[in-house]
């Protein structure tokens, strides 16, 4: 996962290809004048714009739960209520902590322990209901922060362990940098991030640190760290974490996730490894193979999660060969054009037959 603009030469100077941290795109382009030294604009031919990976798998695979995540994170907020069905088929519906949650009266001022809720005005509520709807927004945020600051801590932390110079690095500073520059939607949203950012930072630092102790315990070999693949074959761009050499599992393509454990069944994920994951790190490793690079032997997520939970998870631990993964992300990369290619056909289909025209004149009206 990249976190800074980059460029890269690939296949033999073929291809150079560009990523900007800003607006997450990647560009690619191919050489078409060799007489011209390659950072001459006109030796490169017309821009390509690759796919990225996680573009491709959030685009094609399931959503579980997705639908329902801004409701339950607004109700969440505002109410600490939660309903939902367990994988026994038990119904479990409540609050998470009594009294909790921004549309209550404050326990401590309650005598008898009978919670209220609070009395607002019309515009009180306006803002606090606007507020609270945006809850989820807040929450993804912040997880891609402490993901963003511990990813940055653990390259480098690797690049340091494999004699490589690299600036100083603190979680907290470069945390607090990081939020003084974000944009917020609110100076509501600005101050409860400031009041939460000593909270996020331990996490972070919890995370970051049981990596350490996994690194030092393994003493994997680093081979490569936030590298920049393209897949000339199928037009896709990403950046993998690292490319170690473990002892008894070869050459590895891993990457560090933050991502929550998770107990439900449907999510799939009780050590906080989606199995998408394994598709990302498969599409990883087949560009870097056609690159004509090292041949993969595994692929691994490293697990290190924010409530200091860590589980290295290797494809072969679940039975799966860097084939068998390379195959299945193939399947979903067919899947996304064949889906992308029958929506352009049934808009223009829809065009051609007035359906378009209609639509637009009836919400017009």
């Amino acid at each position: 996962m990249a976190f800074k603009d980059m460029q890269v030469f690939l296949y033999g100077d073929s291809i150079k290809v560009n990523y900007t941290d800003k607006t997450h795109r990647y560009q690619a382009r191919e050489r078409v004048n060799w007489e011209l030294p390659k950072d001459n604009p006109k030796a490169w031919g017309k821009a390509l714009f690759p796919k990225g990976c996680t573009t491709i798998l959030g685009s094609t695979l399931e959503k579980k739960g997705l639908q329902r995540y801004p409701l339950t994170k607004a109700l969440m907020y505002m109410f600490q209520f939660y309903e939902f069905t367990d994988d026994n088929g038990e119904k479990k519906i409540g609050y998470s902590k009594k009294g909790a949650g921004t549309f209550w009266e404050d326990p401590a001022n309650v005598s008898d322990g009978s919670v209220k809720m609070k009395q607002f005005t019309r515009d009180e509520a306006l803002e606090a209901l606007s507020y609270g709807s945006k809850a989820d927004l807040r929450w993804t945020q912040k997880g891609a922060d402490i993901g963003s600051v511990v990813h940055d801590a653990i390259e480098h932390y690797v690049r340091k362990s494999a004699g490589q110079e690299v600036e100083p690095f603190d979680i907290a500073s470069q945390y607090k940098a990081s939020m003084e520059s974000a944009e917020y939607e609110s100076d509501r949203a600005k101050e409860q991030a400031k009041e939460e950012a000593d909270a996020d930072i331990e996490q972070a630092k919890l995370a970051y640190n049981r990596f350490v102790q996994w690194w030092e315990e393994t003493k994997p070999e680093l081979i490569g760290a936030e590298d920049l693949i393209y897949s000339k074959q199928h037009n896709i761009c990403g950046t993998f974490d690292g490319l170690l050499r473990i002892k008894g599992k070869g050459v590895v393509l891993a990457d560090w996730k933050t991502s929550n454990a998770s107990q439900s069944k449907d999510a799939g994920m009780p050590e906080g490894v989606n199995y998408q994951y394994f598709l990302q790190s498969a599409i990883y490793a087949m560009a870097w193979m056609e690159m004509g690079r090292e041949e993969i032997d595994d692929l691994l997520i490293v697990s290190c999660r924010k409530d200091g939970g860590f589980s290295p998870i290797f494809a072969s631990d679940l039975g799966l060969t860097v084939k068998d993964c390379i195959n299945w992300a193939k399947a979903v990369i067919v899947c996304l054009r064949m889906m992308d290619v029958t929506k352009d056909a049934l808009w223009k289909h829809g065009v051609e037959n007035g359906a378009v025209v209609e639509k637009v004149k009836k919400g017009a009206k």
